[in-house]
């Protein structure tokens, strides 16, 4: 665990040696910072001074073991200001002509619309027509922009760039040949539509070379700098993706927002995720230098105004370890289902997605929870289209958005609460014949093994139905207890109700007379096997779990540990505490672990043969969930186990899109407990 004790000592030291260095190399002109803001004048004497930001290094992202998952590095970027430009336009073109030879642009990266043919005719590239290209979208907005219609024609577009740019008298004249002048119309033109001025800087190019921002520099261009651009590393590519999110440019709707709390426009900025959710710790406080230059752009001075101050590092409760088998755990689980059910099913029914959640029960801290399918956030700006299209709603995190009715991991609560209750006793023995009446007269309310087999799980006890998941007892229990004690037991063990991560979550609903607007008396009996309008997401049903085991006591779900300073060592631990309580004696609990042990215990069950992996000394106690969707789709699979060996203890709750059958789900529990107590 973080307690401040895994912060290293030398860090600020190291940031503060990077700022001088940052510093020196901008007096050396090998190095100017980033994005000039407004605040630029010149002074009686002929020199130009402007303040300049120095981005704030971002937080990292760790797991508890202190394993980083989210790191940072510095790329450098060429950067043209407005303001240091020469004030004649073939100056200015010939200072572009200059830049053009040193770093070369290419058509591919300016997406020029125009091309000259053999003969000299000018015409429109072959992209334009194309509805769907980049080119014909970056042409769309520079006729908007040149305040022009799309009818204009390539030649007239062309005439209407030389006469703006000063190229049309330059190239009659010879100042510039051909090939100049398409390239610097070519150039111009990428400006146009980046919207180029004093007021927005202009990215000439990306991630230079040390030769490169040498050549750049070299001439002493007062318009040209080299801007230090952080960007995230993540050292696991394509895991744990829906629980750290992203980072990149203020969304539509954002600026506002970030703007009144002092970001710049160009600052990045976290999207879902814990990136999202911890962004005003992880971003820090940009620093301000103020940067003196003669008329030749030659740096004469520089001040620092404000040192920059790193983020703050956000440790998780993930382990990495567990967090990657529970990935690939999961996966492989799909992948099974799919086997057992392959071409024969029309693809609306086959099982596509799913998730798992790993929770510790004394502290209700989030060791692994994954989402599928999963997407790499590496190559997520390049994919995000192709994932935003997805029919499988890649970008969900299932595991706190998805909304799944429990099926018969609902009865473990419902047995609970009848006992508590005193509706039923562990002695309690129910006649079960298959068909449910709820009155005489009534349309029959089956148990599964009669649907399936036409037979009846006959006289049992609520630890026998446990382990059989006996529809008709749990039907004859949901009436005798009622949804008016039923209904607030279940949301005191934390369903339908926000669980406390720190993310974006779904709370979903306890299906009752206060949530259902169709509810009638006869609701009860679905309701009361995990049916009908309730819907839950798997942490929902997982922080559930731990609520049982804990003896009724629900603590607030969490995935962060802690946020560390790693300026002044200080560290804030997210506090555990109590969300709710209900009455649930350990001699009841007892009854409940009995059912789920026996669970287990059939080794001649798909569950029992997933489970003989696990090392004999640790206890597993588990519960299989199958809940229909209607409409002839396959059911959805769920499997809820709780494993203890000594005080380690996990929760583990899988979900299984049309899974068909929860003893299927248990595969994914089988892979992740056997890694932990391997």
């Amino acid at each position: 665990m973080n307690n401040g004790e895994k912060i290293d000592p030398r860090r600020p030291y190291v940031i503060g040696l990077l700022f001088c260095t940052l510093c020196v190399l901008l007096c050396a002109k090998l190095l100017s910072l980033t994005v000039l803001n407004n605040d630029r004048y010149q002074s009686n004497n002929g020199t130009l001074s402007y303040e300049v930001t120095v981005p704030a290094v971002r937080g990292r992202i760790l797991d508890r073991n202190g394993t980083v998952l989210a790191d940072n590095a510095c790329s450098y970027d060429l950067v043209l200001h407005a303001d240091g430009l020469p004030d004649s336009k073939e100056e200015t073109n010939r200072l572009f002509l200059s830049l053009l030879r040193l770093l070369p642009r290419t058509d591919a990266d300016l997406l020029f619309p125009l091309e000259r043919r053999e003969d000299g005719e000018i015409v429109y590239h072959a992209e334009v027509a194309d509805p769907d290209s980049d080119r014909r979208a970056h042409w769309r907005r520079a006729v908007y922009y040149l305040e022009t219609s799309t009818d204009i024609t390539a030649p007239e577009l062309y005439r209407m760039l030389t006469e703006k740019y000063g190229l049309s008298s330059a190239a009659e004249d010879g100042v510039f040949t051909e090939e100049e002048t398409w390239s610097l119309l070519a150039l111009r033109y990428d400006m146009l539509y980046r919207q180029f001025s004093s007021l927005n800087d202009y990215t000439y190019k990306t991630d230079l070379t040390v030769d490169e921002m040498t050549a750049a520099v070299e001439p002493g261009y007062a318009c040209v700098r080299i801007a230090d651009v952080w960007q995230r590393v993540l050292p696991y590519p394509g895991y744990a993706s829906h629980i750290l999110g992203t980072v990149g440019k203020m969304r539509a709707g954002e600026q506002s927002y970030y703007l009144e709390r002092g970001y710049a426009l160009t600052d990045l900025v976290g999207h879902e995720g814990v990136e999202e959710a911890f962004e005003g710790v992880l971003h820090g406080t940009d620093g301000i230098v103020r940067v003196t230059t003669d008329k030749a752009g030659h740096v004469i001075a520089t001040e620092t105004v404000r040192e920059p101050v790193p983020g703050c590092d956000v440790t998780l409760t993930i382990d990495i370890g567990l967090q990657i088998r529970a990935e690939d755990a999961l996966a492989e689980n799909v992948s099974y289902v799919q086997g057992i059910y392959p071409s024969t099913a029309e693809p609306s029914n086959l099982c596509r997605a799913g998730a798992v959640v790993v929770m510790d029960p004394d502290t209700c801290e989030v060791l692994a929870m994954a989402s599928y399918p999963t997407f790499d956030l590496t190559t997520f700006s390049s994919d995000y289209a192709a994932l935003a299209a997805n029919p499988d709603s890649i970008l969900t995190n299932r595991a706190t958005c998805g909304l799944y009715a429990p099926g018969s991991t609902f009865k473990l609560g419902v047995a609970a609460a009848a006992m508590t209750a005193g509706t039923i006793t562990k002695n309690t023995v129910i006649h079960t014949t298959g068909r449910y009446y709820w009155k005489p007269g009534a349309s029959s309310q089956n148990c599964w093994v009669w649907d399936s087999q036409h037979v009846a799980h006959g006289d049992i006890n609520v630890i026998q139905a446990i382990r059989v998941s006996c529809n008709y007892f749990f039907f004859e229990v949901g009436r005798r207890l009622g949804i008016e004690k039923l209904a607030p037991y279940m949301t005191g063990l934390g369903l339908g109700c926000p669980t406390g991560i720190e993310l974006y979550e779904k709370t979903g609903q306890v299906d009752c007379p206060e949530t259902n607007t169709k509810w009638a008396d006869v609701e009860i009996l679905n309701a009361s096997i995990g049916q009908g309008t309730n819907g839950f997401s798997p942490l929902q049903i997982c922080n559930y779990l731990c609520a049982l085991w804990n003896g009724g006591v629900r603590y607030n779900a969490h995935v962060v540990y802690s946020v560390d300073d790693t300026v002044t060592g200080q560290s804030e631990v997210t506090a555990v505490t109590e969300q709710s309580r209900v009455d649930l004696s350990p001699a009841v609990l007892d009854v409940i672990k009995d059912g789920m042990a026996q669970v287990i215990e059939e080794n001649a069950s798909t569950v029992g043969y997933f489970m003989q992996s696990i090392p004999k000394e640790v206890g597993i106690y588990g519960k299989t969930g199958t809940a229909e969707l209607g409409g002839g789709l396959p059911a959805n699979a769920l499997f809820a186990c709780v494993a203890e060996r000594g005080d380690d203890r996990l929760c583990v709750l899988t979900v299984l899109e049309k899974g068909r059958s929860g003893a299927y789900a248990s595969l994914t529990a089988a892979r992740i407990l056997r890694y932990w107590y391997k």
